[in-house]
């Protein structure tokens, strides 16, 4: 299956936000977070249309910079699956 230029860039901005993190694993919660942040993809604008689309970024980012996200099976070594 083809992938549009938004998702390849999602996908690319999520990627560089995990290696930011000191992660080497891409997580959903970095692609949501990046695809929230697009203003034409359709999680925004969805997310925009309910009215939590600020407080719902806000929120996951807080969480991705935290120290319990730090100790969770994000990170490498610390796989569950």
């Amino acid at each position: 299956m083809d992938r549009t230029p938004r998702l390849n860039r999602i996908l690319e901005e999520a990627e560089s936000l995990a290696k930011a993190l000191g992660l080497e694993v891409l997580g959903v919660e970095h692609v949501v977070l990046c695809a929230l942040q697009d203003k034409r993809s359709i999680p925004n604008q969805v997310a925009q249309s309910m009215g939590i689309v600020d407080d719902y970024t806000e929120n996951l980012t807080k969480f991705i910079e935290s120290e319990k996200y730090s100790k969770s099976s994000t990170r490498v070594g610390n796989s569950d699956e």
